[in-house]
């Protein structure tokens, strides 16, 4: 599955890197990408990350991400 989440506070190299990490920290992650220029996230996961906490792990490493898409895709 691929999610995509809008972090608007993520502006630099670092912001991207701290993100990223927490993310592909969870279990069920296998990859996420961060675009700062579009301040998109994308994340690949399996069926047992939910939006809920890729949510949870982007606010406790300190930033705030809006609306949260989910599709199915390759696996």
């Amino acid at each position: 599955m691929t999610s995509e989440l809008r972090v608007p506070d993520a502006t630099c190299g670092h912001c991207k890197q701290t993100i990223e990490g927490a993310v592909v920290a969870l279990d069920g992650v296998t990859e996420a990408q961060l675009d700062l220029e579009s301040k998109m996230l994308r994340v690949t996961h399996d069926d047992q990350v939910d939006g809920t906490l890729l949510t949870s792990a982007i606010l406790d490493a300190g930033y705030t991400p809006e609306s949260v898409a989910a599709s199915a895709g390759p696996t």
